[in-house]
């Protein structure tokens, strides 16, 4: 098992992703993680969880948790085959998830 923890702290000129009504702020997160891991013998796998929170210092439209979580496995099967497999869950309210947010509390778009 690792445990992990990462914090950051970002300017963004354009909090909300618009061409209009720009605004700036600068956005902190935290991310915890943690990871098991079994890599011995035939069968190697991997779980992975992280959680950032993200604080903006004006605007609290972007703030809140997200939620990634990841796992992978494979079988070596003889020295030349192995299987694999691998999958991907994001939840996300990170502004850098959506392309515009809006500022009257709608829902956020996604896409283009």
């Amino acid at each position: 098992m690792k445990l992990g923890l990462a914090g950051s702290a970002e300017y963004d000129d354009n909090i909300y992703r618009t061409d209009a009504r720009k605004k700036d702020d600068v956005v902190f997160r935290i991310v915890p993680k943690v990871q098991f891991i079994e890599d011995e013998g035939k069968f190697h796998w991997d779980l992975r969880y992280q959680a950032p929170w993200q604080k903006a210092v004006q605007t609290d439209r972007v703030d809140g948790f997200s939620h990634f979580v990841g796992a992978e496995a494979s079988h070596q099967m003889s020295e030349a085959t192995r299987t694999f497999f691998s999958d991907r869950f994001t939840y996300s309210d990170a502004v850098t998830r959506f392309n515009t947010i809006s500022e009257d509390g709608g829902t956020p778009t996604l896409g283009s």
